[in-house]
């Protein structure tokens, strides 16, 4: 399980699901390209974290504060720092035409990386696209989870 990672404006969690191969990630609020690569550094130290387990990152909540070259640097800090990346699926589930576009440059963007990422709109899609048998139940259960411990439930950091 991870600790939620917070800044001033942006709030993340994920949960780590080892018998799965999956990794969970959720984020709320507005998210700056800091926020992405501390996120990603404090995930990368996580001992139960895998580069090579399948992420489901879930944006619908989350109002980007980047500039589209932001995306190039992040992956650029992504290819620096290869404990956060490896071999796997990654589906980006988001809500807005924003969120939508962004992550579609970062998936058109990034093929220095090891990894397939999918833009979703659906939590089924992306269940599908990492090709996990978690339910859309148990996916929906540990988003709620995720939200309450930032919320100041066990986990979190403020």
């Amino acid at each position: 399980m991870g600790a939620g990672i917070c800044s001033a404006e942006h709030r993340g969690n994920y949960r780590v699901i080892r018998e799965k191969s999956l990794v969970v990630e959720y984020h709320e609020g507005i998210g700056a390209l800091s926020d992405a690569k501390k996120f990603k550094r404090e995930q990368a130290m996580d001992l139960a974290f895998s580069p090579n387990f399948n992420i489901i990152v879930d944006l619908r909540n989350l109002t980007f504060n980047i500039a589209m070259s932001d995306v190039r640097c992040y992956i650029d800090f992504l290819i620096l720092n290869s404990q956060s990346v490896g071999v796997r699926r990654n589906a980006i589930l988001t809500q807005t035409p924003l969120q939508a576009a962004i992550a579609t440059i970062f998936k058109d963007n990034n093929q220095l990386l090891p990894q397939s990422v999918r833009v979703v709109s659906t939590i089924s899609a992306a269940l599908r696209w990492v090709d996990t048998d978690l339910t859309l139940h148990e996916f929906n259960a540990i988003i709620k989870e995720l939200k309450h411990e930032l919320k100041g439930g066990a986990g979190s950091v403020n």
